[in-house]
């Protein structure tokens, strides 16, 4: 009988473990949207940089030039030191994946994160039966505690992504929303112009739907840099 709990709590915890490694592995590898290098609109503009009415009338950003890939950086594309590539729809670097969280793999670490939570959770569970079934063990009591952890901080992390999905926004625009002009209204407050609803936003931001354009139906409210 206790052969069999064992075997039980063993497959349990490989099933679980067989949900996360493939999804924890595709966020590492998939790319999170990097942008081409090099682009010809950049050597455009550093041409033209010599004329002011360019710059007067908002149709180049000196904010938006990146000079270490040589682009022009669409709106939520931030430029990520560590891997040294501009990423779209950057949302910050993760090391557990050793990637940027993006606009093309946010999905893939939304998953990561939640299975990581159940995983944990199911984890503190064979803890607690084995508790029951062999007695108490310092080392397993350890593990628990270490699992309790971590079933907290994902869960914590998953409910925050989703929050964010819900409403489109990325770490980076809820944490400095200030450095974020583009979030700001004409009279400098906040406003979001890429909310278009939890439904939608959620479509979005799983890649059903293509996100708005800088021309999108909210652009006229936004400050111009």
């Amino acid at each position: 009988m206790v052969n069999q709990r064992r075997l039980s709590f063993s497959f349990t915890a490989v099933r679980c473990s067989g949900v996360t490694q493939p999804i924890s592995f595709g966020a590492s590898i998939m790319s999170p949207g990097f942008l081409p290098r090099d682009t010809d609109e950049y050597y455009m503009v550093m041409r033209q940089v010599d004329s002011l009415n360019c710059w007067e009338e908002g149709k180049v950003l000196l904010s938006r030039l990146c000079h270490r890939c040589h682009l022009v950086k669409p709106l939520r594309a931030k430029h990520c030191h560590i891997v040294n590539r501009c990423v779209a729809g950057f949302d910050h670097y993760c090391p557990f994946i050793y990637n940027n969280v993006g606009y093309r793999n946010r999905p893939y670490f939304v998953g990561f994160l939640a299975t990581m939570c159940l995983n944990s959770l199911s984890g503190i569970n064979l803890c607690w039966n084995w508790f029951h079934v062999m007695g108490r063990s310092i080392f397993i009591g350890t593990g628990f505690l270490f699992l309790c952890i971590i079933a907290v901080i994902s869960a914590i992390m998953t409910s925050m992504c989703v929050y964010m999905a819900a409403v489109n926004l990325t770490t980076t625009e809820c944490l400095k929303p200030a450095k974020c002009t583009y979030l700001l209204n004409h009279q400098g407050k906040f406003f979001n112009p890429f909310d278009r609803g939890i439904i939608l936003n959620i479509m979005e931001f799983f890649n059903v739907i293509k996100p708005l354009t800088e021309n999108g139906p909210k652009r006229a409210q936004m400050t111009s840099v």
